[in-house]
């Protein structure tokens, strides 16, 4: 191939997340299509991630292959590939992904990195502290000069799906009658914010939120009930953890790099 071949092809990004695989055109403002990472009837009831990392590869193919040909409609020997690579990937399974996508989609060029890089490539930044909340885990870690410190990597099982669990437990109280776990998620996505203390706003003020649940029934909850719903981000105690919240987990990231005493 000509030495300006890989510039000619298409670049596809691909994010895959433990819950939510999204892929599009690099460059574009937004993901073209997004994929709910569980349900494919393809795969079966397999699910490609567990505790944020891939346990399955089949299932991966499977869903890549999905979003490959079925929503981007695209031919994979013809286009080069960004992919982001979960942070607590081992060596063995961050070379695994790329045999898999070279060989089973004959993907001539792919360069990987993970989120919190991306994350702060598209802040204008290299360096910082991201903090994020995926599917399931949430991490903190710090980036120097567009690499992760390996050293400062915190992570916690607190996150969405923890929170989809509290939430339909706080729904079902509400609502004297029991939901599911999809109900919750949907409860957390519609009523979930955060509480604006500076505002001098407490949890009964503000205008109350409704619900309604599967069956027809209205509930109306108050400002401060929709603002618990991330509360076990905070406090992972609420949902029976006795590690640290969110703020503990910036707090060791930094100490880390501290400790070492380097910049």
């Amino acid at each position: 191939a000509p030495p300006n071949a890989a510039a000619d092809r298409l670049t596809i990004a691909v994010d895959t997340g433990a819950g939510i695989l999204k892929s599009g055109v690099a460059g574009e403002e937004g993901p073209r299509h997004t994929l709910p990472m569980k349900g494919l009837a393809e795969a079966g009831d397999a699910r490609p991630m567990q505790a944020g990392v891939i346990a399955d590869w089949d299932a991966l193919e499977t869903y890549w292959d999905h979003a490959f040909t079925n929503q981007l409609g695209i031919d994979t020997e013809r286009c080069n590939v960004i992919v982001t690579v979960n942070l607590f990937e081992t060596k063995d399974s961050k070379e695994r992904l790329l045999q898999s996508l070279f060989e089973s989609f004959a993907i001539p060029a792919v360069f990987c990195s993970s989120p919190p890089v991306f994350e702060l490539y598209a802040a204008g930044k290299e360096n910082g502290v991201v903090l994020g909340c995926g599917s399931q885990s949430t991490y903190a870690v710090l980036v120097h000069e567009g690499l992760p410190d390996p050293r400062t990597q915190m992570r916690s099982h607190i996150a969405g799906e923890a929170l989809d669990a509290w939430a339909a437990a706080q729904l079902s109280e509400a609502a004297g009658v029991e939901v599911g776990e999809d109900v919750g998620r949907h409860f957390k996505e519609t009523a979930g914010l955060v509480e604006e203390a500076q505002h001098g706003q407490t949890d009964g003020d503000g205008q109350p939120h409704s619900f309604t649940l599967p069956d027809g029934k209205v509930i109306s909850l108050s400002r401060g009930q929709c603002a618990r719903l991330a509360q076990p981000l905070f406090e992972p105690q609420l949902v029976g953890e006795a590690s640290g919240g969110v703020a503990e987990l910036v707090r060791q990231c930094i100490s880390a790099r501290d400790r070492d005493g380097t910049v």
